[in-house]
């Protein structure tokens, strides 16, 4: 494919390396406004635990702090809303803990000062009193009826097999064949509970943002996220402004993989600089983010699969408890636990449970790997029983291949490139095989395609980039238009300036981005040669565009 384009598919240098290598990036934790504070947040230091008293008068009086928030002190409703569009979630948490804290690391009170250390000496200096209550922090064991309640609205549910369970916030069912037909035909059974615990995202610039809110309330945030129209969208629903009153900045971003698309900080800083009266900056420290991040899911799974001797695959039942501490999710991958095979007969239970962490986010494929690394391990189980080749196995149980989606032919690619048929294992060396799939999404995108009269070409949109969008978007730009790719300038539009476009998450930005730039680049190639036709003698001879000129072919 790479063969038929110019520029699309070549190998280029990223339109942000130089600024990246060269220390230019700016990145929201290098601001400073002028009357800017900082912020610091009194955590819970238990996981569960009743507030018994709280009192900020110590820490106001210190010399230097500019404002105290609690949950006190906001509107009694006043929640955080978080919306994540590309995985169809919405969250409603509490911006602090009022009567009781519900995790280690929860928080309780926010501080803004003249500097950080004097924020942090105010958050000593908050007089607190609690009263510790049992915690849930084993997934099963939550949902056990004598399992402390993480919320006391929570719905106790009945499982298929009867029994009650508690601390459940949803639950997914699926049922497909004969399950006892499935069994009657296997010649052995293998059950395991497979454990995958929580995983923090690991990116390595920590949660900031920085807040300004003028006379007017205009609120304008720069913030580092994969998302600042979602950005906007969840301040305007959580402080119950309007939207237009909220202008949000992407910064340069260093990484999120799932975990930047808000709540987190944005939300805070914006308070505390409305309290103020004067700009505000939120920055994480690594404690906080391992205290207060938003982790993938962990995951519990019951797995028991039939098999005959010559390993098809006949039945596979499933119970799976995701572990979603004070929020919710997960339960979207529950479908995933089928894997990619040919299985007659299913069934799958899927649980998200409370227990007393904090709520989890996304992380690469939002429970996909949790729900494929029980699915393959048991898979590679059953292979070593039966005495079978692992590739073997999942070839004999793959779907057979369709146009667009080759599972079996990619895999028998793979393993010959590898040299699976005569691998040797070597000392501490191990050879080993899965197939995971997920599916790629779509969002609305906009983008605005100028070309200046040096040949230049100007790139505008919302996009936030990550993993190199922008250079992908740059090459369709040059390549639609017949333009080097060093002449095309990519600029990234706040939420007032840019056209609305999709947060970067669920495997969407290229496709979405790049397509709104393909049809920008398009019209503007249109409007280029039609006005260069009025100006040609031979307006039936072809005319294109070449590097910078527009050429008579004639």
């Amino acid at each position: 494919m790479a063969a038929e384009h110019r520029v699309v598919g070549q190998r280029t240098a990223r339109v942000d390396a130089l600024d990246k290598v060269t220390g230019r990036a700016l990145y929201a934790a290098d601001l400073q406004l002028p009357g800017m504070l900082h912020a610091a947040i009194l955590r819970s230091p238990f996981a569960h635990a009743r507030i018994v008293a709280l009192d900020t008068t110590r820490a106001a009086a210190l010399p230097g702090v500019r404002a105290i928030l609690t949950q006190q002190s906001l509107d009694a409703d006043m929640a955080l809303i978080v919306e994540e569009e590309a995985h169809a979630t919405r969250r409603v948490l509490d911006l602090f803990a009022a009567d009781k804290v519900r995790y280690e690391g929860e928080k309780i009170a926010a501080v803004a000062a003249d500097t950080r250390e004097i924020a942090e000496q105010a958050v000593a200096l908050i007089d607190i009193q609690y009263e510790p209550l049992p915690a849930v922090v084993d997934v099963r064991e939550a949902t056990r009826p004598e399992a402390e309640l993480v919320f006391d609205a929570t719905t106790v549910i009945t499982a298929p097999d009867g029994a009650t369970m508690h601390n459940v916030n949803g639950e997914m069912h699926r049922v497909d064949g004969d399950l006892e037909a499935g069994w009657a035909a296997a010649d052995r059974v293998f059950e395991r509970t497979y454990v995958i615990p929580r995983a923090h995202q690991g990116y390595i610039e920590p949660q900031v943002a920085v807040a300004e809110v003028d006379a007017r309330g205009k609120i304008t945030l720069w913030t580092s996220t994969q998302g600042h129209f979602a950005i906007q969208s969840n301040i305007s629903k959580s402080l119950r402004v309007p939207l237009s009153d909220v202008n949000v900045i992407g910064m340069t971003i260093g990484g999120g993989f799932g975990a930047k698309f808000g709540g987190i900080v944005d939300t805070y800083a914006v308070l505390l600089a409305k309290a103020a009266g004067r700009p505000v900056k939120l920055v994480y420290s690594r404690r906080d983010e391992f205290l207060d991040g938003r982790p993938a899911p962990g995951l519990v799974m019951t797995l028991k699969t039939g098999v005959t001797h010559d390993g098809t695959i006949t039945a596979r039942q499933a119970t799976a408890w995701w572990d979603t501490g004070v929020g919710s999710g997960g339960l979207w991958s529950t479908s995933r636990i089928r894997g990619v095979y040919s299985i007659p007969n299913v069934q799958i239970d899927g649980y998200a449970v409370h227990t007393n962490k904090p709520a989890p986010g996304a992380y690469r494929a939002p429970g996909g790997p949790q729900a494929t690394f029980a699915s393959e391990a048991q898979l590679d189980e059953i292979a070593h029983e039966l005495g079978l080749d692992p590739i073997e196995l999942r070839l004999r149980n793959l779907p057979p291949d369709k146009p667009q989606i080759a599972f079996r032919r990619t895999l028998e690619a793979v393993a010959e490139q590898a040299g699976w048929a005569t691998r040797q294992k070597g000392e501490h060396e191990g050879w080993g095989v899965a197939i995971g799939e997920w599916t790629n999404g779509a969002g609305p995108a906009a983008a605005v395609v100028s070309l200046a009269t040096d040949g230049t070409v100007q790139l505008f949109y919302g996009l936030m980039d990550i993993t190199g969008s922008d250079t992908a978007c740059a090459q369709i730009a040059a390549e639609v238009l017949g333009v080097p790719f060093e002449h095309v300038r990519v600029t990234r539009g706040d939420t007032d300036s840019a056209p609305f476009g999709t947060a970067s998450g669920g495997s969407v930005t290229t496709f979405s981005f790049g397509n709104a730039v393909r049809e920008a680049a398009e019209a503007a190639r249109g409007q280029l040669l039609a006005l260069a036709a009025e100006h040609f003698s031979e307006p039936d001879q072809p005319i294109t565009i070449e590097q910078l000129e527009v050429v008579d072919q004639a």
